[in-house]
């Protein structure tokens, strides 16, 4: 029996943005099936007997999934640390509809790629991508939830990694750097060989310039199903949750 410290969920593979890069196809035009949150916890209640401790709701969009709020609040009466993966949609709102459920949230990462609203915008195939996740940092910190700014950066916007630094250092946020993978949307796509190198000297000099926290990935949230064996007693991602939630039951000899 392996034990399952950490659980990733894709709540949803339908997003509201088209991100030229995403790993998994998700999108606007996505036929995604939603598995009722009644079940997920279920699902949870079960594994938190296997030692789960934390899960990690992501997408798609999660908060494009119908119940997602019922399975936060779910998860959190579980006793579970819970947090989430979006592009700001509906956090203002939610914020102030039910705070009492957010509030409660251990982080919540918001995607942004540049603090030029139209470099953002035009990545994410939506106009009104930067201002959701202006507004949702924003909102977020007014309830006091940790937040980290999750930016998957290419040789195309390395140089915004600066001004998401200065950004972040305003707001009193973390600085997650994702580099772009080839896989998804993002297959055919040409990545210089030293993309981690120049990454990883940009954000040295950052350092030099600007106080704020740099972040690595907690949740091990990645898209190879071979480096996530790697994480197998941390995190297991599920991505196609039907087959995938079979095998991590099975796993967990609970199934």
């Amino acid at each position: 029996m392996k034990r399952i410290d950490h659980l990733n969920i894709e709540v949803t593979n339908k997003c509201n943005q088209n991100c030229f890069y995403c790993f998994n196809n998700s999108g606007t035009d996505v036929k995604s099936e939603f598995f009722p949150a009644i079940k997920w916890l279920d699902i949870l209640n079960s594994l938190k007997s296997n030692g789960l401790k934390s899960v990690h709701f992501t997408g798609g969009e999660p908060f494009i999934y119908p119940e997602i709020m019922q399975l936060i609040k779910g998860s959190l009466d579980l006793g579970i640390s819970t947090s989430v993966l979006s592009n700001g949609y509906k956090i203002k709102t939610l914020s102030t509809e039910q705070p009492e459920i957010l509030s409660k949230l251990s982080v919540a990462q918001i995607s942004m790629d540049s603090v030029n609203p139209e470099i953002h915008n035009k990545r994410r195939n939506y106009n009104y991508a930067w201002q959701d996740a202006n507004d949702a940092i924003h909102a977020l910190k007014i309830l006091n939830i940790p937040v980290e700014i999750s930016s998957t950066i290419d040789d195309e916007n390395l140089q915004s990694i600066k001004g998401l630094a200065e950004y972040a250092q305003i707001n009193n946020v973390s600085l997650l750097i994702r580099p772009i993978i080839n896989k998804g949307r993002a297959e055919s796509i040409s990545i210089s060989q030293n993309l981690t190198k120049k990454i990883e000297n940009e954000i040295a000099e950052i350092k030099d310039i600007i106080n704020i926290k740099f972040v690595k990935d907690r949740f091990n949230y990645l898209p190879n199903d071979k480096i996530c064996e790697k994480y197998i007693n941390k995190t297991i991602s599920i991505s196609n949750f039907q087959e995938k939630l079979k095998g991590l039951l099975n796993n967990a000899a609970i199934y």
